[in-house]
């Protein structure tokens, strides 16, 4: 039974690689290519500079068309690379009407409140409220020992995550703590500090959040 469903992955793989290589139009794919070797200037490093380091099933979509592809998103860069063949890939051109759903994580580009424009994964989206996430990759050089009795510092790749909450189109950073989250509710906050603690809510881990984000919204 492993084996068919290996056999059936790598069909299924295969097959998307085709659809992308020969449906997506060349206005959507950029050839310049991402080498990591380019950053860690070959030193040996942690960490990564992907959210998942596999290219993961999933779709492009623009105006009017939607593309199969295999995708991984660079968080180091801030882009969507493309995987076109075996050991081949691309990445995707910045455009404002196209974004992506990787697996279950849908991928749009924003305007951040410093103007620049940047991937953002879709956490909530509600009438009332919507919440961002930012995946960040930020790389730190490797630093030897400051004395015999020390250890080197590896060359590390770190995660960094930045949230924003979204009403009337614009974008706002937000920390998961209990006083920025309550100010969202409004004359609402007494119901929902009520909601939190029947349902043991917290306001500092994202999952929570999101529920009462939700919540919210249809309340």
């Amino acid at each position: 039974m492993k084996t068919i469903n290996t056999i059936a992955l790598l069909l299924f793989a295969s097959a998307i690689f085709c659809q992308t290589t020969f449906d997506l139009p060349t206005d959507y794919v950029r050839g310049q290519l991402f080498f990591i070797d380019n950053v860690s200037n070959g030193q040996n490093y942690i960490g990564s500079p992907y959210l998942t380091d596999e290219f993961e099933a999933g779709k492009i979509y623009t105006d009017d068309k939607t593309y199969p592809a295999m995708m991984r998103y660079n968080a180091y860069a801030d882009i969507i690379e493309i995987k076109t063949g075996e050991d081949s890939n691309n990445q995707l051109s910045k455009t404002k009407n196209v974004w992506v759903k990787i697996k279950n994580s849908e991928f749009l580009l924003k305007e951040l409140p410093d103007s620049n424009l940047a991937y953002v994964q879709k956490l909530v989206a509600g009438d009332k409220i919507s919440l961002w996430l930012r995946n960040s990759s930020k790389f730190n050089e490797a630093k030897p020992a400051r004395s015999s009795y020390g250890t080197d510092k590896p060359a590390e790749f770190i995660m960094r995550k930045t949230y924003y909450i979204e009403r009337e189109s614009r974008l706002a950073e937000i920390s998961l703590k209990k006083k920025d989250i309550l100010a969202l509710f409004g004359n609402k906050e007494s119901d929902m500090k009520r909601y939190c603690k029947e349902h043991r809510l917290s306001y500092s881990e994202e999952v929570d959040v999101v529920k009462m984000l939700r919540y919210f919204n249809i309340n």
